[in-house]
Order: C-alpha cells, then sequence, then structure tokens
C-alpha cells in the first residue's frame, strides 16, 4: 500500500512499526509511527488512513475526522479515507454522514467489497435489515470469499429466520478462515437450534478460549463418566446466561466432589445450588485446588448430552 510514499529505508521501516503495532493494538504506539512517517512525507495516503483508524480506536474521535478530512483533501478520489471517514462518523453518531462517506467509496471503487459491507454494517447497527442484507450481498458479489461480509450477512440472515442460508453463508467464511471464532459461534446457534447438540457444543467453544478439539493433543485428564472419588473443578469461562444454563448438567456427575470456580459477582448465587459441592471466587487466594480443572464449555461432552438432550435442558 502507497509504496510510492516511502521511498526510503527509514520510511519503510517506520511503516513496518506502524502496522505492526496497530495490528497488536498498541494503538498509541501506531499513532507516533504514522506521525513519525508524516512528518517526512505529508502525502501518505497510508499514514493518513492508518493514523485516522488509530486515533479513532483510542476514542479521539475529532482528531481522527481532521487527520481523515485532510487526507481526502489531498486525496479525493481514495475509497479507503472515504470509508475510515465514514466510520469515524458514525462511532461520533453521525450516520447520515457516515452513509454519504459509504456511497461515495462505493463510488469510486465499485469492484471493492470494502464500502458496501461498510453500508451493511452501518445498516444493520440501525436496524434496517433488509438494508443490511442488500448492501452485504454487494459486497459478497464483489468479492464471493469477503469472510467480513460472509459472517455478517449470515447474522443479519439468522435474525430474518433464514438458517439454512445463513449456515451456507458460516461454512463458506469458515473453509476461507477456519479459525474465525465469530463465526463457529455463530454456526454453534444454529446447531443447537436445530438440535444437533453435540456439534453444536463443539462449535460453540469457540467463545471461550480457541478451537474445541484442543485437547485432542493429550489425553484428558478426565473424560467424563463417574469421577471414581476425584475432585473436579469446573472453572466457569463462559457468561451470566450460558453459566446458569450449564451449571444444571453438573447435577450428572456422580462419585466425587464437584467445585465451581467463578466471578466473584457469580459466587452467591451459585452457593445455592445444592448440587455443588464447594463454590468458590476468582478472587479468593485461599481456594484450594482440584486435581482435576476443565472449563465450564465442555461439561455438555462431559455428561454426553447428545444422548439426552431433551432431558438436560
Amino acid at each position: 500500500m502507497d509504496e510510492a510514499n516511502k521511498p526510503d529505508s527509514s520510511l519503510k521501516r517506520a511503516f513496518a512499526i506502524g502496522m505492526a503495532r496497530q495490528q497488536q493494538g498498541d494503538f498509541e504506539g501506531a499513532i507516533r509511527a504514522w506521525r513519525a512517517i508524516l512528518l517526512q512525507n505529508p502525502d501518505s495516503v497510508a499514514a493518513l488512513n492508518n493514523l485516522g483508524v488509530a486515533l479513532r480506536r483510542v476514542g479521539r474521535i475529532a482528531e481522527s475526522e481532521a487527520v481523515l478530512r485532510t487526507g481526502i483533501e489531498r486525496h479525493p478520489m481514495t475509497a479507503e479515507l472515504h470509508i475510515s471517514l465514514g466510520q469515524t462518523r458514525q462511532e461520533w453518531g453521525r450516520d447520515d454522514e457516515a452513509e454519504q462517506e459509504f456511497i461515495r467509496a462505493s463510488v469510486l471503487a465499485p469492484g471493492s467489497p470494502a464500502a458496501q459491507h461498510a453500508l451493511g454494517a452501518l445498516y444493520l447497527a440501525q436496524g434496517r435489515l433488509e438494508d443490511g442484507i442488500r448492501a452485504l450481498g454487494a459486497a459478497i458479489r464483489a468479492e464471493p470469499n469477503h469472510v467480513a461480509s460472509l459472517v455478517g450477512l449470515a447474522a443479519a440472515l439468522i435474525d430474518r429466520g433464514d438458517t439454512t442460508a445463513a449456515a451456507g453463508h458460516l461454512n463458506k467464511a469458515l473453509a476461507q478462515s477456519p479459525d474465525h471464532a465469530e463465526a463457529h459461534a455463530a454456526l454453534a446457534d444454529l446447531l443447537l437450534l436445530a438440535g444437533d447438540y453435540e456439534a453444536g457444543f463443539r462449535e460453540w467453544r469457540w467463545k471461550h478460549g480457541g478451537p474445541p478439539d484442543d485437547e485432542a493433543e493429550s489425553e484428558p485428564a478426565f473424560a467424563g463418566g463417574n469421577l471414581d472419588g476425584r475432585r473436579i473443578m469446573v472453572d466457569c469461562d463462559t457468561d451470566f446466561c450460558e453459566t446458569f444454563l450449564l451449571i444444571r448438567l453438573l447435577r450428572k456427575l456422580a462419585g466425587g466432589t464437584v467445585s465451581v470456580r467463578c466471578r466473584p459477582s457469580l459466587a452467591p448465587l451459585l452457593r445455592g445450588c445444592g448440587w455443588l459441592d464447594t463454590v468458590v471466587s476468582r478472587d479468593d487466594p485461599d481456594a484450594e485446588e482440584a486435581e482435576t480443572i476443565v472449563p465450564l464449555s465442555r461439561v455438555p461432552s462431559l455428561v454426553n448430552l447428545q444422548a439426552d438432550a431433551p432431558q438436560c435442558l
């Protein structure tokens, strides 16, 4: 990007530093790098755009808008700058102005999915479901394997009740990006709604720390069934609703001691569950460690949920 505006090795190094810091989420460090580049090359499209994005990400919205407007004054035909300015204005709640910037970008770069994707995201945030679906569909027509648009369109189709089409888009997104956690989580919801609990909970575990087969690389300490006298600690790594859903499944574990470790605000509630032997808070320094610790998100597989899901749920 913008190689003509990076004429020497020092600028190239600064550009690489800026990109690395931006990708790592170190936006303050990225801001310093982009400003250093602009001191030497004030017309760098890449530095202007990335500086505007980084400023927005740290909440400096007015500065972001000023930088991006300067970029557009110097490079009015660059669609990327219009998209970034639109996203900054959307962040500020100026949706009408954001929409106009996205439309300008789509005219400037009709073959690029980025502007249509931004339009779709804006429309969905406004509750304009059908407009969002049309815009994301246009993004996918421009680039059939645009993962973000595939996932966004799937979410919109789920809201509309078209789960079959949504699943198709999610599977296509995962074929392009197998580690896309958001796509896995959305697919999990569809599978659970369809009653495929085994596959659904396997996908659902992506919401809580990574792929579902992490434990396949080594023999798990506890694979389910009777506890055989051992003490198991279940780590509540889920949100409130999922915790209350899954905590009931622990009633099916027998033959040992079942303890739960949870966030402090949940501990008083979970102590009312008669089938739990111990409930400890994460901030308790004196909590006794268990010989086996498993995340709550693994509990459905430990109690063979697929075989008797209607009774458990």
